[in-house]
């Protein structure tokens, strides 16, 4: 099954008044509010590729996850895929969407996972900015990624295809 992405439900729903928890919280509370039409769309968009990738009659396979360089271990006999916390069973786009850039006709799978990633990065850091925090560097590294995220390049070009996955 697909979980929704990160804590991005909570901070949507914790828009009410702005957030006033540390020294980022209201900078990260006026991008999150800025864009939140963007995120509910995005979220919408996730929900029905979840779909779409579910009932597709494709086997699934063993995912890692995160197979990026930082996973990989060079051994004698070659590299070797380590850090296997977030494995599953799960549609190859799981772990083939990290290795190409987003493009019109990306199949489904792979833009899923990449739009849960982004999603799960939003929540994740704009909820820790939402929280009681001080001015350290873990605080600065989250509100870089909240602005990073804030821009949403990638949600326009993955939210903006028609029903069918093509482009609109």
């Amino acid at each position: 099954d697909f979980p929704p992405p990160g804590a991005l439900d909570v901070i949507l729903g914790d828009l009410d008044r702005p957030w006033s928890a540390g020294p980022y919280s209201r900078r990260a509370y006026e991008l999150v509010r800025a864009r939140e039409a963007d995120l509910v769309a995005a979220l919408a968009f996730y929900d029905e590729l979840a779909e779409r990738v579910r009932w597709r009659d494709e086997p699934w396979v063993i995912t890692h996850g995160e197979p990026t360089a930082g996973n990989v271990m060079w051994t004698a006999g070659g590299p070797v895929l380590i850090d296997w916390e977030t494995v599953i069973i799960g549609p190859a786009g799981r772990d083939l969407w990290m290795l190409n850039p987003p493009h019109p006709d990306e199949d489904p799978g792979r833009t899923l996972y990449r739009l849960a990633w982004e999603l799960t990065g939003i929540g994740i850091h704009a909820n820790e900015l939402r929280r009681p925090h001080e001015e350290t560097g873990n605080a600065q590294s989250s509100w870089r990624m909240v602005q990073e995220f804030g821009r949403l390049d990638t949600f326009h070009a993955l939210t903006s295809r028609d029903s069918n996955g093509a482009a609109g």
